[in-house]
């Protein structure tokens, strides 16, 4: 019993076993409910962007865009042999990409806790903690690219780690290491504050005389070739990406980042254990004689493993936030800092390490299990907004030779409508009225509010010939400001008579009829 999670050698069943294990744990945790909530808009972005072609996908990421290239063109293939085996893209089979994402963070980072620890069963626990967040795997069952930066950003640090303390193999750990963290570049725009993290961690450890000189001097020769590598994607990064829209953070969301990935309180039970667990790791990490109790313990490896733990938890939230109020970059959301997840599951387990009492470890698993198993089924399937029930329920009352008119292309509208249209084989073509584009076009908008605002301009719906009497019309709302439509409003007021109005409570969008008399 008392060796049970100490160091012992390895035993190649025991880890395929257990690799085996969290695989399964960690599909079942994913997979539940994966297709139950709507595709929504920024799902259905990536599903439209992903059906172009390479080329536009390419020129609109390095041009605008500037994010989840990889996950783009990951997309882009899986669209396609989804269409070969005649699969239609509904929300299930377009997420299984972000599922197996997941699955591969998951065992990834028990790869990561495996090596730092040299324990199986506590790297296993750290995995059932990771399992234990509900708003990370409502985020990883969404098609977006964010199973992928939490799977890149471990391998990076797994990928580090090695480098800095593998004793044969370094420099194809220092290869590992550029191609992941270009790979997470690439994923996720965000990485760079993970890199920042890294260049501290290893300039940290440096001065400490816990790496040498020169595995300083490579781990900067690396940075520099992932920079050279992410070239790329410098415009749309100097131009501040599309996040224009996350509002200025507060101090108080900052203290609420893991109790909202928990969806719980600062004051929940497991919240309590972890701040518990962390506090441990902390206090035999300073070590200070006076203090540390002959029940904790600490080793040179664990110590080197909470350093890596507590700049990955902290470092990233910091930077984002104050890149928000001195570039306007507004990145601090915790979306955004998915990943920061993972840095604590290390503090975590590194806590529950240091405790010599094999019978209190135990005491303190079974309480994590049953904690943080609950969480499983909890918090999945959900949407940020239903879109497909009210898009289907326009499609039953929509007739053949009504024309489409969305009225705020730049919330999503026109490209949410054109996946529902594509994905359930809706026999409902949307016209190039004022306002509507082509991801050919996309780059070049003038000004993409100003643009999508056509849409609403009465004189250019009638010279682009939408006005015309006896037309029928579905004018789409979807985040119109209210003024907005006025000038509209007025002109339909006194030429054109209201057929329907469909919408209803919760309904991110809404759909009018109108014949032009």
């Amino acid at each position: 019993m008392k060796q049970l999670f100490r160091n012992k050698s390895d035993s190649t069943m025991e880890n395929i076993i257990l690799v085996a294990a969290i695989i399964a744990v960690s599909s079942a945790v994913i997979f539940h409910h994966l297709g139950q909530g709507s595709i929504w808009r920024d799902e259905a972005f990536s599903v439209e962007l992903s059906k172009e072609s390479l080329g536009v996908i390419s020129h609109v990421l390095f041009t605008i865009e500037g994010n989840m290239f990889l996950y783009y063109v990951i997309l882009h293939f899986w669209l396609s042999i989804l269409t070969l085996f005649h699969i239609s893209w509904l929300a299930f089979p377009v997420r299984i990409p972000n599922a197996v994402g997941y699955v591969l963070a998951s065992v990834a980072l028990y790869a990561l806790l495996r090596t730092m620890y040299h324990t199986k069963w506590f790297a296993a626990l750290g995995v059932v903690f990771f399992l234990g967040f509900p708003y990370i795997v409502t985020y990883s069952q969404q098609a977006r690219s964010f199973s992928l930066f939490l799977l890149f950003t471990v391998l990076s640090y797994l990928s580090l780690w090695q480098f800095l303390n593998a004793p044969r193999h370094r420099s194809l750990w220092w290869i590992s290491y550029v191609l992941t963290s270009t790979l997470d570049l690439y994923s996720f725009l965000n990485s760079l504050f993970y890199f920042a993290a890294q260049f501290i961690l290893v300039w940290i450890l440096w001065r400490k005389n816990d790496t040498d000189r020169s595995h300083f001097l490579q781990f900067l020769l690396a940075l520099a070739l992932g920079a050279v590598l992410g070239l790329p994607l410098l415009p749309p990064i100097l131009a501040g990406g599309q996040v224009g829209w996350v509002p200025l953070p507060t101090f108080s969301e900052a203290i609420h980042l893991i109790p909202t990935y928990l969806e719980q309180s600062l004051t929940s039970p497991l919240m309590i254990l972890m701040v518990f667990l962390g506090s441990l790791a902390i206090i035999a990490w300073v070590r200070l004689p006076s203090t540390v109790p002959s029940w904790l313990q600490i080793t040179h490896r664990d110590e080197m493993a909470l350093w890596f733990g507590l700049t990955w938890m902290l470092l990233p939230p910091a930077e984002s936030y104050v890149s928000s109020y001195i570039r306007n970059y507004h990145v601090f959301d915790p979306v955004y800092l998915l990943p920061t997840v993972e840095g604590l599951v290390i503090i975590l387990i590194g806590g529950l390490k240091a405790i010599r009492s094999v019978q209190t470890q135990l005491t303190l698993i079974a309480l994590s299990l049953f904690l943080v198993v609950p969480q499983w089924i909890h918090g999945q399937g959900i949407s940020l907004e239903n879109w497909r029930h009210p898009v289907l329920t326009w499609a039953h009352d929509y007739r053949a030779g009504q024309e489409i008119v969305c009225m705020d292309n730049i919330a999503g509208c026109q490209y949410t409508i054109q996946y529902y249209i594509d994905a359930y084989h809706l026999p409902i073509k949307i016209g190039n009225y004022p306002g509507h584009f082509t991801w050919n076009e996309y780059i070049n908008l003038p000004g993409k509010g100003a643009y999508f605002a056509e849409a609403v301009n009465v004189n250019k719906l009638k010279q682009a010939g939408y006005l015309k009497p006896g037309r029928s019309i579905w004018f789409i709302f979807n985040s119109v400001p209210p003024h907005a439509t006025a000038s509209l409003d007025h002109w339909l007021h006194q030429h054109a008579i209201l057929i329907k109005q469909l919408s209803g409570q919760g309904w991110p969008v809404s759909f009018a009829l109108y014949h032009i008399q």
